[in-house]
């Protein structure tokens, strides 16, 4: 992983966009299965616990500020352990590249050309996505900051364009649900909202911030991802109910049919998705890239580009094609497996680098007291 530069606001529009597109596309519906009208409790539950877990990860990524991951990792956890966790980030990085491209499949499939044979879709986002992690994070964190200002342009359409039809009744009662199945549920959120907190990883040693900035930086990116996602779910509940909400794999699109501003923007899905395929694309080329490069920081560099060919065509698009087309499985695998296999990367890795680094350097602090 080369010395590569972006700017601080690319920055945080990357960690933004790296919770949305899957969250509102995917993650609500799943939700309001288990929890009904308090699945927007859930989502808020994941976000801010991700909101109170970007302090120590920040603080562990300013431990090493001029080091890009793969080097700290193995610097703290060794040689053999260090590449176990690159190898387990690097997949969750790509299993969550999978469910974000399976979410713009669907959305594509579904919403715009219903006739187009579902392969079509998975082999044009996979070129697509492949070609901007080949262009490097640089493109990438340029296309971000449009991506961020048409995600908030979005959310603030499908605001006012519900507003009419929305009930506060339909959200009633609140936690009604109980504490332990939110919670449980809004271990679907994590999935989200963990894409983010590993991007605060990967990002802020390449950016050209000042470390001291780091963290008023990540908890604003935290703070417009909670923003963006939350909105919808609250939104879905109270313009169509939890019934109809948790009736859809695709619910945020039946929420942008029910929008309408007056008679000139009566429905509008299609401005819709536009403006949410911009950031989704951000989130699922991000995502691609950063995968790819932990893998190839753990091969010879001859290899690099083997990488890039095997990974994106021979394993994840295959994989892509059967989610896509078939929607049960897709449902069972993001609603119940993926949380568990995932989070205890995402989250729980980053917290054990966390504790090591503070007990290697506590050791190297004493270390130097005795000599």
């Amino acid at each position: 992983m080369g010395q590569i530069r972006i700017t601080g606001a690319q920055a945080v529009a990357l960690i933004a966009c790296l919770s949305f597109g899957k969250s509102i596309g995917l993650t609500t519906g799943a939700m309001a299965r288990v929890v009904e009208q308090d699945l927007w409790l859930a989502s808020l539950c994941a976000f801010v616990g991700a909101f109170v877990l970007a302090v120590p990860l920040v603080a562990l990524v300013r431990r090493f500020p001029t080091q890009v991951v793969p080097t700290w990792v193995q610097q703290v956890l060794g040689r053999g352990l260090g590449a176990v966790a690159l190898l387990l980030f690097a997949g969750f990085l790509l299993g969550s590249y999978l469910l974000s491209a399976v979410t713009i499949n669907l959305h594509l499939n579904d919403y715009l050309m219903t006739e187009t044979p579902p392969l079509v879709f998975v082999i044009g986002v996979s070129l697509l996505c492949l070609y901007a992690a080949y262009l490097g994070l640089e493109v990438i964190a340029r296309l971000a900051i449009v991506g961020l200002a048409f995600t908030l342009l979005l959310s603030f359409l499908v605001l006012v364009g519900t507003l009419d039809r929305f009930q506060v009744s339909r959200m009633l009662p609140l936690g009604e649900s109980g504490l332990v199945p939110i919670l449980q549920a809004s271990s679907v959120a994590w999935t989200d909202s963990a894409m983010s907190l590993v991007g605060l990883l990967f990002l802020w040693p390449r950016t050209a911030a000042a470390p001291q900035r780091w963290l008023r930086l990540s908890l604003l990116a935290m703070v417009l991802a909670a923003s963006t996602v939350v909105v919808w779910p609250i939104l879905e509940v109270g313009a169509m109910g939890p019934e109809v909400t948790a009736h859809y794999l695709i619910a945020c699109m039946q929420l942008a049919r029910t929008a309408s501003l007056g008679i000139y923007l009566h429905r509008y899905e299609m401005i819709m998705m536009v403006l949410f395929g911009w950031g989704t694309l951000v989130q699922t080329a991000t995502l691609l890239y950063l995968g790819l490069e932990l893998l190839r920081s753990l091969v010879p560099l001859r290899f690099s580009r083997a990488i890039f060919i095997t990974v994106g065509t021979l394993l994840l698009i295959p994989v892509q094609y059967v989610f896509t087309i078939d929607r049960p499985l897709l449902d069972r695998f993001h609603t119940n497996l993926w949380p568990m296999l995932s989070l205890p990367v995402a989250l729980g890795l980053p917290l054990l680098l966390w504790l090591a680094s503070l007990i290697r350097a506590k050791g190297g602090a004493v270390a130097t007291e005795g000599a």
